[in-house]
């Protein structure tokens, strides 16, 4: 009776897991966006900063601003004030954007 269960349960509950995955497409990193419009972040003040290293950059004092690296997870939520930052595995700055 167990073992049948588990053999129901089983491919249900893999494939349940399996569609929670999703992918996210983001642009290629050498893709700057557009700065002009809507830079509440002010991103475009710092887009000089792409190419040099994320250790010695001087990056804005705000607690607003998130620093990302290749792996790092992030949260979804979007918030037009909030300067993002993201470096590569070789810790250089490949984009700044908002959210």
């Amino acid at each position: 009776m167990l073992n049948s269960l588990f053999r129901l349960l089983f491919p249900l509950t893999l494939f349940t897991s399996l569609a929670q995955c999703v992918v996210i497409d983001r642009p290629p990193s050498n893709q700057l966006p557009d700065y002009t419009a809507g830079d509440a972040c002010r991103a475009g003040a710092v887009v000089r900063l792409i190419g040099s290293s994320v250790e010695i950059a001087d990056l804005p004092k705000s607690p607003l601003l998130r620093v990302i690296g290749p792996h790092d997870l992030v949260t979804d939520d979007f918030r037009p004030d909030r300067l993002n930052v993201h470096f590569d595995r070789h810790g250089t700055i490949v984009r700044v954007d908002c959210g």
